[in-house]
């Protein structure tokens, strides 16, 4: 089928190529123009089909020829707007409109090429689900097992120093295995969507003859980087929002995106939201094939299982972690909005008592728990397993027997 491809879109770039020579024969060019919507279709359609073919191998060459095709759509829509414009072709326009369909068919000849030649088992993971439930152990085991690499991506563990309350992997439990974006970010600095998307994607570009694994609960982090997504600008002048209730603002949130995940009584990123720039909705295109392995259990052991990590964490030194910080002043982003952080900055403010902290941390991470659930069941395609606590080896097998069946 590859052969087949190869052939047929092979065909598709010599006649481009012919035209591109004879950019002065009006026929060929209108010939050309009227099936330029043919050479973009010919182009998804041997894409998808590419990417159907070989989903475990296409590896990371897919998000240059994503990129190459947003290039290919401008040269297009930049020859369209000049040619509505004029009575003749406008010869400028033309050969952008050429040069388009050349970049169409040289990343169609690469990617068919790439995939009869690169390595099968070269494949990236996604290890995810809430709070507490067994992550990084499984991450640890897979990695071992395929030779991987490991990334975070959990929005807390990037910061350096704020080891406990994020439960942050220790070298001990590494096992050897290579971790990168943990601990690099200085608490004081305010690390972005934006930021996490540019580094993860310069590590799967560094390392593309790799196996690579993410790991942690952000899903956001995860879909921006493995996603095609894009940041919208936020409008100059805002809307006055203080006279809204958190289900008004909730309501609004709807009205702009149905598919909006915001909790209602999160009132800053509702109002954030709206204020965003209306943009025309991105589909959300896969820039990397990957597998996402979803870990849970049920609500009850769960939440037993939060509610015991957080008084693990307290016997190990969390107060005093947070209290490094406190004494120093440093009241950043990080550690005024992260649970278990924010909390004992209340306590230390004099605002509640040490008893009452605890709980609102044990609180806020289970509603964390159940925001995450959200998240990764409406979008992300996660595979779910229920994690066998008494036997882990039985749900590692079971992970590992879909990751081959997926190959």
């Amino acid at each position: 089928m590859k052969k087949e491809l190869y052939e047929r879109y092979k065909n598709l770039k010599e006649s481009l190529e012919e035209l591109r020579e004879n950019r002065d024969d009006e026929e060929l060019l209108i010939t050309m123009w009227n099936n330029r919507l043919l050479y973009q279709k010919a182009y998804a359609e041997t894409f998808f089909r590419g990417l159907l073919l070989n989903i475990s191998g296409t590896g990371l060459y897919t998000v240059h020829l994503l990129h190459q095709y947003r290039k290919v759509e401008l040269l297009l829509e930049q020859g369209i707007s000049n040619i509505a414009f004029y009575d003749t072709f406008d010869q400028k326009s033309i050969f952008l409109i050429l040069l388009g369909g050349a970049l169409i068919t040289k990343a169609v000849r690469d990617f068919v090429d790439l995939n009869c030649y690169q390595k099968e088992d070269i494949m990236i993971l996604a290890v995810v689900g809430p709070t507490g439930v067994g992550k990084t152990r499984m991450s640890v085991a897979l990695a071992k097992k395929y030779n991987a690499i490991i990334i975070n991506c959990d929005a807390m563990q990037v910061y350096k120093d704020l080891n406990i309350g994020t439960a942050k992997i220790k070298e001990s439990e590494k096992e050897g295995v290579p971790h990168y974006l943990f601990d690099f970010v200085d608490v004081k600095k305010n690390y972005t969507v934006a930021d996490y998307q540019r580094d993860a994607r310069a590590l799967l570009e560094k390392y593309k003859d790799r196996n690579i694994i993410f790991v942690g609960g952000t899903g956001l982090y995860l879909k921006a980087a493995l996603y095609d997504y894009r940041f919208p600008k936020e409008e100059e002048e805002k809307k006055d929002y203080s006279n809204f209730t958190n289900e008004e603002l909730y309501e609004l949130c709807l009205k702009k995106d149905s598919t909006c995940t915001i909790h209602p009584n999160n009132r800053k990123r509702l109002i954030r939201f709206l204020e965003k720039k209306d943009i025309e909705t991105v589909p959300a295109i896969p820039l990397y094939p990957a597998l996402f392995i979803g870990l849970t259990t049920n609500r009850e052991k769960l939440y037993q299982i939060i509610d015991d990590r957080v008084l693990k964490m307290m016997d190990e030194g969390l107060l005093k972690e947070v209290k490094t910080f406190y004494d120093k002043n440093i009241r950043s982003k990080a550690l005024m909005t992260g649970i278990g952080y924010k909390e004992l900055y209340e306590y230390f403010d004099g605002l509640c008592t040490l008893e009452s902290a605890i709980e609102n941390i044990q609180q806020k991470s289970r509603h964390y728990a159940k925001r995450q659930y959200t998240y990764f069941n409406h979008q992300l395609p996660v595979k779910w397993f229920d994690v066998n606590y008494e036997d882990f080896n039985k749900t590692m097998d079971e992970v590992i027997n879909y990751i081959e069946h997926q190959k």
